[in-house]
């Protein structure tokens, strides 16, 4: 079966489509890691990620960076506050 001008023009847009937006996502990344390595990590939170994993992250930059400590995972589970304050 051939193709016809119309199916191979849309394939060709497509491709330039995926090549372009993999090429946006690799220089937001770029961005986010040059952002977050310039943060202070001066105030975290503790977050729950799927498959139940708890991990702090910073609030201004969203990075991580450790897990809690058993005393901020009770805070966390226990407590109203789900911040772990300032570091």
């Amino acid at each position: 079966m051939e193709q016809s001008d119309d199916d191979i023009l849309r394939k060709e847009e497509t491709k330039r489509k995926t090549i372009n937006i993999h090429k946006d996502i690799d220089n937001l990344q770029k961005e986010l890691n040059d952002l977050q390595e310039s943060c202070n990590h001066t105030e975290s939170v503790i977050k729950q990620i799927p498959g139940d994993t708890v991990k702090k992250y910073c609030v201004a930059c969203d990075k991580y960076l450790n897990y809690p400590t058993e005393q901020e995972l009770k805070n966390y589970l226990y407590g109203n506050d789900r911040s772990t304050g300032k570091d």
